[in-house]
């Protein structure tokens, strides 16, 4: 297998590391492609043949979208291809795309979302926070403030639900998200302001509980769903701290800032030996390599972090988890969503290329480009939703414009 050839301006000490790290990853989990690209260069033809075919593909995938998906969220329905329709007109993708279009397809889906869904991902405030930023796009500012009222508006009900509905893909925690997307995608901080602090203060609450029932798990912060502790980004502890690193003012307030980075380190503390992360406490088995569960999903956690306190060893561990994703994200058995697939896997080279600006990051992604590509009908068929963002098609198209565009990102 091919190791990793190194990142810019490491020690020979640091590299060392880094090899016995890798040789120790390789661990054979019975889902993932034994990965032999040479990622010390670009793919052969990356230019001439694979970007072509990059493009052709991402047309394709939005083709049959627009065709075959239902009306719905952002994770299985129509939200998902108006999400990448605007990823193609902000990243200036060659491509004929009508904002116009998307918007419809949010005013749609929205009126069929359940009320009970109120997350960025699976619910109605994904819908609005897209159409504000759509509308915003078209220069239309009434509808665009309308779409920003009706998504804060979702606030009572995020705040109504059950009390330990936290996380990222049905909880608070994904409310939340809407919030930051629409800060940053408007470029507006004081969106929210007056309606995040009640639904930060819940998921506090919420966490302590759960650290004082369960003293064993040593979380300061401590979150169940379904009655299982999750590590990862969908429905478990990565997922929740990740958004509450966004919001350093209120969990000051809350004093609660010293909680969320206790509870980060401690939750980087269980991984596998291979660098893998476990799906759930006390999950032994070292099996998944997803953005949902395992390393995919903890990079962006571990950036964040970086970014937040300026601590070197949050960057090292998002790389040693970019490392985990290179050797065994290549998976066999899965779609191309962004939640479980190797193109949702390479999402995470592309946070680690804008993050630090290191090449290795990116022509680790052309790589994952290139398996995707060659393996496209064949993966395309292994998913009840083929045509959707996160069990479908158009995540390897959304991946495939961050590789072409990769300075651009749709998501927070």
């Amino acid at each position: 297998m091919k190791r990793p050839s190194g990142i810019s301006g490491e020690t020979a000490a640091a590299k060392k590391v880094r090899v016995e790290f890798t040789a120790a990853s390789d661990v054979d989990d019975g889902r993932h492609v034994p990965n032999k690209y040479d990622d010390s260069k670009s793919p052969p033809e990356w230019e001439t043949k694979i970007v072509p075919q990059i493009k052709s593909m991402i047309k394709e995938a939005i083709d049959a979208s627009t065709r075959e998906l239902e009306h719905g969220s952002l994770y299985t329905g129509d939200c998902g291809l108006a999400a990448v329709m605007l990823l193609i007109s902000e990243s200036k993708v060659e491509m004929d795309i009508k904002l116009e279009d998307a918007l419809k397809l949010c005013e749609a889906s929205d009126k069929i979302i359940s009320s009970r869904r109120v997350t960025f991902i699976e619910g109605s405030s994904g819908a609005q926070a897209l159409m504000a930023v759509i509308n915003h796009k078209l220069e239309i500012e009434a509808n665009r403030d309308l779409s920003v009222f009706q998504c804060l508006q979702i606030a009572h009900r995020a705040s109504r639900l059950d009390r330990k509905e936290c996380e990222v893909l049905y909880g608070r925690a994904g409310y939340l998200y809407s919030i930051l997307y629409l800060r940053a995608a408007l470029n507006n901080p004081k969106i929210g302001i007056g309606k995040v602090d009640k639904i930060v203060k819940q998921i506090v609450k919420e966490g302590i509980k759960g650290s004082k029932n369960n003293p064993e798990k040593g979380f300061p912060l401590y979150f169940e769903w379904h009655q299982k502790c999750y590590l990862g980004a969908a429905h478990g502890l990565a997922g929740i701290f990740k958004i509450l690193l966004h919001f350093p003012e209120e969990m000051k307030k809350l004093k609660a800032d010293g909680k969320l980075k206790e509870g980060i380190d401690h939750l980087l503390s269980l991984k596998f030996p291979s660098g893998n992360m476990p799906s759930s406490y006390g999950k032994y088995r070292d099996v998944c390599v997803h953005w949902c569960h395992g390393a995919a999903g903890f990079v962006p956690l571990c950036l964040l972090a970086h970014k937040v306190y300026a601590d070197e060893g949050y960057l090292k561990h998002a790389k040693l988890f970019g490392d985990v994703v290179w050797i065994r994200g290549l998976l066999a058995e899965k779609a191309h969503g962004l939640c479980h697939s190797a193109a949702g896997n390479a999402m995470a080279f592309l946070s680690l290329y804008r993050h630090t600006g290191d090449e290795l990051w990116l022509r680790r992604a052309q790589y994952f480009a290139r398996y995707v590509l060659k393996n496209f009908g064949k993966l395309a068929e292994k998913t009840d939703k083929p045509h959707s963002l996160f069990t479908g098609v158009l995540g390897a198209a959304l991946f495939f414009i961050g590789v072409l565009k990769p300075e651009s990102s749709f998501f927070i």
